[in-house]
């Protein structure tokens, strides 16, 4: 899907660990309101067919798990995706998606706890362990978001702004040196991952390591 048709607005789908609050935050700054400031959300979330939303915010609910589509027809979306096994190391070291963790200490606790996580993620009842594909494609395998951008590639982000004529930037800064990475999950999270989250590497086109 890429429809690119200027006239239309712009909103965005918020998946955890991928820049998504930052993000909403420069926006606001030039009064755009996407994500948790997005006040249709709000609105539809009053109307959730399960009730609240699980997670608690409904910036970070799946759109097809909504009970409407809050948008129009003259709304484009777009959202940023991340590789799989980086978005999880994330995930676990984020003060929300690691806040059922007894201790991060080690690798050791990082990969009990990823095995936990993982094994629970199509639940959905925890968002920051959601596979990313489920905000962009329907049951279909159909497209639903119509620009996706990889965290890794984050200039695409200010090439769209420009295409929309959006008066918007992303900073990009050097990475700081995170506590865990892909290194440290074991040979056995590996497996759990490419299996679970085997849809985002195949429409985002992210390489699985091999086991």
């Amino acid at each position: 899907m890429n429809d690119c048709n200027k006239d239309k607005k712009l909103k965005f789908v918020h998946i955890t660990k991928n820049s998504g609050t930052y993000i909403e935050d420069i926006a606001l700054k030039k009064n755009i309101k996407w994500g948790r400031f997005d006040e249709k959300l709000w609105y539809i979330s009053k109307k959730f067919k399960r009730g609240y939303p699980a997670c608690g915010s409904v910036w970070h609910e799946p759109i097809i798990y909504l009970n409407e589509f809050p948008y129009d027809d003259k709304t484009n979306l777009f959202t940023i995706v991340r590789n799989p096994y980086d978005r999880i190391v994330s995930e676990c070291l984020c003060k929300w998606g690691g806040e059922f963790a007894k201790k991060m200490d080690t690798p050791e606790d990082l990969n009990f706890y990823i095995n936990e996580q993982v094994n629970r993620a199509l639940n959905l009842n925890f968002h920051h362990f959601v596979p990313q594909y489920i905000y962009t494609h329907n049951s279909k395998g159909e497209q639903i978001v119509n620009h996706i951008i990889k965290f890794e590639e984050m200039d695409k982000f200010n090439d769209l702004m420009k295409e929309y004529n959006i008066d918007l930037a992303y900073d990009i800064k050097p990475k700081n040196k995170k506590k865990f990475n892909i290194s440290d999950i074991s040979q056995k999270n590996i497996e759990l991952i490419n299996k679970v989250y085997h849809l985002d590497f195949e429409y985002y086109n992210y390489e699985k390591i091999k086991t």
